[in-house]
């Protein structure tokens, strides 16, 4: 594709706003959601993930859910939590399959 000075123009022209229109557009935060960490659980999944974060090591499941749904990862939890009282699991850390940080829900994990 050949990049002329007019569709570049017509890149930039539509990249740059009016200064009218772009405080407009401006997103507003939204305020996190209350958290309930989770310090001890029944659940054997949760209870591994909690050894994981006390020796900081990964531990290798399978995901049930995201965009490669049983995939094997090797995954790094650096914390649990629930986002009410008696809900769902949720474990955040470092995804070695994808190189970054990724939230699971512990009921979608399967220890390797």
């Amino acid at each position: 594709m050949k990049v002329t000075r007019r569709s570049f123009a017509r890149l930039l022209g539509g990249l740059i706003l009016p200064p009218t229109i772009a405080p407009a557009l401006e997103t507003k935060r939204l305020p996190l959601a209350p958290t309930f960490p989770v310090q001890e659980s029944s659940d054997p999944v949760a209870s591994r993930f909690l050894d994981a974060i006390k020796h900081q090591e990964p531990v290798p499941v399978f995901y049930q859910g995201g965009e490669t749904p049983g995939a094997f990862r090797r995954f790094t939890p650096t914390a649990l939590y629930r986002l009410s009282p008696g809900g769902p699991i949720f474990a955040t850390g470092f995804c070695l399959l994808r190189h970054s940080t990724r939230t699971l829900r512990v009921d979608r994990v399967r220890l390797a």
